[in-house]
């Protein structure tokens, strides 16, 4: 069938659903749409722009027949601007699912809504928190703006779907041809008025630069919005949004302008709210043209998508997105005759939820990738797999080899379809990618391609039912018959117009303005007018300052715009303790403001403190450091014998020094006198006295050589030997050795010497004793005997000399003395016996 035969049919069967309905319309249709709630009906088709807001809507430059006569560039920014000025409320997408109860609703049942591509007629338990219906948007956000703001969150573009269709549909573009979507024909209108609305409103500021990025082609988005013309439900829920936000979509109240916004020629037989195409007149079927059915279309085979199999992995629950079984083996799933078997896995969890409590699988950890591979059935040609990032952290996948990045959270609820092509590889593997791990992936869809037969009925006999349509003002009344069975239809029985009955308002003139008076029907309230007279002109008020506007004192309106500040700019340049800034300060009113804001510059320290010197900035000359004054640390020296002591003070730092706290020496303290030579016979000797503290030698004196002894011829003796036992004897001989003894040291000890100056000190001295002929005890008590014998004998004998040196004659006479003392011991033996005896007589 070609594109002109399709119109056709397509214009007959509006006509006929039009015709079907046009009594229903005349008989129970509301006097003006509700901005409560919708209260149009799925079906109806809108022939009338009355009881809608329209007319206060599309005023001055934006009447439709001032839009129709411009250019498409210049209509496209005019729609734009009309679009984006009146809207007022832009709304969230939390909003989209609050009004959708309002906007959606039919015949102002606010107990169901119809979604966009079935028409179901979803209750509250469908849209939350069941999940079983979502919000769609009809311009796909991966080929828009790819988030749910500004055009992501508009009424006119946001529609409720079942979530099965949603996931079908994906983010395949609008068209007819293989890899196309195709949504039925009853809402194929519907969704080229929404794609044009948002082209025109959103355009860059969404990224929908370009309709054939989401149609097929212009000729596809021209032909759907022909063939499925506006509803009295899409034109009360263009009314609700508006009474929300403020603004309307154009291409429902004059879907013309579509075809203007393409440079292209209006079909002249399309039926619109308006009828412009149709110069206001309905077109008519005569029976007795068109008494048989038109012949009915041959459905050739097509090549739209049919989904043979979804798999939702929701079904073993599943509490949060941390939550879920992991998958150490292979995994299967069904959904009617297919299964879905997930092999080689590797940090997968199955069974979990995302944060809005979608089921989910969960692919890969923190610490390692995940993955999985399954078959598809050789009827699938094509995959679908809705995945979306692990809460807010970007991720990425790769399938079959190709990565796919993820740029919609899953805690947002939403997730991306990634369609993968199997016609040729029937093994699909899915793995996150290294350093971007966890993702998450809502469900599973086996598309097939192939050729759908279509289905043939046999011939019956009409069974037609009447409905009588009313004459308007201008339109003919007439019946209208339509089969039960094929629905096939046709009018007759015509009545003619019944002509207006026009009532007249007269509109003064503004000060932009023109009055003229307006003549309305009071049966169908159309309206036209005349006698105009001329605009008032505004009537200036004060003069336009920097921030106030000239307006007119009439209306209000603004002359003249505020003509905002002439700033003047003064640098304050910064110093070491203050910001730099500028100061900008309007030459008109003096106002000012700072910014250009410069850090501070800081000092700059001069050379360091030290004990009596400040550290001070260089620039500034500020004191940034004080001095450090002198640390000084105390170090005592005690007084000596010969130097006096004191205290020194000298600082840690710069090593100032100063001495004070002085005390007297000491002075020296004499000790006993030191031997130092032994005086011998005929030998000077010497000692000397020391400083017991210190050491010092304060005296030296010469101890007087000891007399030498003379060699005395030996008295023979002629006494008789007394007899006394050896006991005695030796007893006396010791105690008379002891006298002599002590008698000869006494006289030795207070031998004269003479000091360092000649005068003579009484010096005690120590007898000289030869080391080689020391006597025993018993031996030095008869020595001392023969001392003191030896005394008086001893005169003769020389005197060593005082250097202590012996001379050759000296050496000789000690020697001679020592052996007359040995000989005179000798000698005192008998006496001492003979002294024993008499004591005894």
């Amino acid at each position: 069938m070609n594109k002109r035969t399709l119109r056709l049919t397509a214009l007959a069967l509006a006509a006929l659903m039009l015709l079907s309905s046009l009594w229903i319309v005349v008989s129970a249709a509301p006097a003006s749409y509700s901005t409560i709630s919708n209260s149009g009906k799925r079906g109806e088709v809108c022939v009338s722009l009355d009881g809608t807001s329209v007319s206060s809507y599309y005023t001055g430059d934006y009447t439709f027949d001032s839009l129709a006569t411009q250019s498409p560039s210049n209509l496209k920014s005019s729609l734009h601007h009309l679009m984006t000025s009146n809207h007022k409320k832009i709304t969230s997408y939390a909003d989209c699912r609050d009004y959708v109860f309002r906007v959606d609703c039919e015949q102002n049942d606010t107990t169901h809504a119809t979604t966009l591509y079935t028409s179901y007629h979803m209750t509250s338990a469908d849209w939350s928190p069941a999940w079983a219906c979502n919000r769609e948007h009809v311009w796909p956000q991966s080929l828009g703006g790819n988030n749910t703001n500004g055009g992501g969150a508009d009424l006119h573009h946001i529609r409720p779907a079942e979530a099965g269709v949603n996931s079908s549909r994906g983010n395949k573009l609008y068209g007819e041809s293989k890899g196309f979507y195709e949504p039925l024909d009853n809402v194929k209108g519907d969704v080229a008025r929404i794609i044009l609305y948002v082209y025109v409103r959103w355009d860059a500021d969404w990224g929908a630069t370009d309709v054939t990025k989401v149609f097929e082609s212009v000729d596809i988005l021209l032909e759907w919005c022909e063939m499925d013309p506006v509803d009295t439900w899409e034109m009360g829920r263009n009314e609700v949004v508006q009474s929300i936000q403020g603004n309307r979509n154009a291409f429902i109240d004059y879907p013309e302008l579509a075809w203007h916004l393409f440079g292209r020629e209006v079909p002249e037989d399309m039926v619109t709210p308006s009828c412009s195409a149709l110069d206001g007149e309905i077109p008519t079927f005569s029976p007795e043209t068109e008494t048989d059915p038109p012949e009915e279309e041959t459905n050739a085979p097509v090549g739209s998508p049919n989904s043979v199999a979804v798999f939702d992995f929701g079904e073993n629950g599943g509490a949060s997105h941390n939550d879920g079984t992991d998958i150490t083996s292979s995994q299967s799933y069904t959904d009617g005759d297919y299964t879905l078997t997930l092999t080689g896995p590797n940090k997968l969890y199955g069974g979990a939820r995302d944060a809005k409590g979608n089921s989910c699988l969960k692919l890969g950890s923190s610490k390692a990738t995940g993955s999985f591979n399954f078959k598809v059935p050789d009827d699938v040609d094509e995959v679908i797999i809705y995945a979306a990032q692990y809460k807010a952290n970007k991720s990425a996948l790769t399938i079959n080899g190709t990565k796919y990045t993820l740029t919609t959270a899953s805690n947002n609820g939403e997730y991306t379809p990634l369609t993968i092509d199997t016609s040729k590889n029937k093994t699909v593997t899915v793995a996150t990618v290294s350093g971007s791990t966890r993702c998450m992936i809502n469900t599973i869809e086996f598309i097939s391609h192939s050729v759908v037969e279509p289905e043939t009925d046999p011939p019956h006999i009409h069974d037609y039912t009447i409905a009588v349509t009313a004459p308007t003002c201008t339109e003919k009344g007439y019946t209208v018959y339509t089969c039960t069975t094929c629905a096939h239809t046709y009018q007759g029985d015509e009545v003619a117009a019944l002509g207006h009955d026009y009532k007249d308002t007269v509109t003064a003139p503004t000060c932009t303005e023109k009055g003229y008076t307006t003549h309305t029907c009071s049966r169908c309230n159309h309206s036209y007018t005349d006698s105009e007279t001329a605009a008032l002109g505004h009537s200036a008020g004060d003069a336009a300052d920097c921030t106030t506007d000239q307006t007119c004192t009439v209306c209000g309106i603004v002359l003249i715009g505020q003509l905002g500040h002439d700033y003047k700019d003064t640098v304050t340049a910064p110093t070491c303790t203050e910001k730099g800034y500028t100061t900008h300060t309007c030459s008109r009113c003096n106002h000012s403001y700072t910014d250009g804001e410069v850090a501070a510059l800081g000092h700059n320290a001069g050379v360091a403190a030290d004990c009596t010197t400040d550290q001070t900035c260089t620039v500034c000359g500020i004191v940034l450091i004080g001095q450090l004054g002198h640390d000084y640390k105390d170090t005592v020296t005690a007084p000596t014998c010969t130097e006096k002591g004191y205290t020194t003070h000298t600082c840690s730092r710069c090593n100032d020094s100063y001495t004070d706290g002085e005390t007297d020496a000491l002075g020296h303290t004499a000790g006993d006198w030191i031997i130092d030579t032994e005086a011998a016979p005929g030998a000077e000797g010497s000692k000397h006295k020391e400083c017991t503290v210190c050491g010092t030698t304060l005296e030296t004196v010469v101890i007087e050589a000891l007399p030498v002894e003379t060699e005395k011829p030996t008295e023979e003796t002629t006494e008789e030997p007394v007899e006394e036992s050896t006991e005695e004897s030796t007893e006396e001989i010791t105690e008379a050795s002891t006298e002599v003894s002590t008698e000869a040291s006494t006289e030795a000890s207070t031998i004269p010497q003479a000091d360092t100056e000649g005068n003579n000190i009484e010096t005690t001295a120590e007898p000289p004793v030869s080391q080689e002929t020391q006597p025993s005890a018993d031996t030095s008590t008869q020595s001392g005997t023969a001392s003191e014998t030896n005394e008086s004998l001893n005169e003769e004998v020389t005197t060593p000399s005082t250097d202590g040196d012996l001379t050759e004659s000296g050496c000789s006479s000690a020697i001679a003395s020592q052996i007359s003392m040995v000989l005179l011991l000798f000698a005192l033996v008998p006496l001492a016996a003979v002294k024993r005896k008499k004591d005894i007589l």
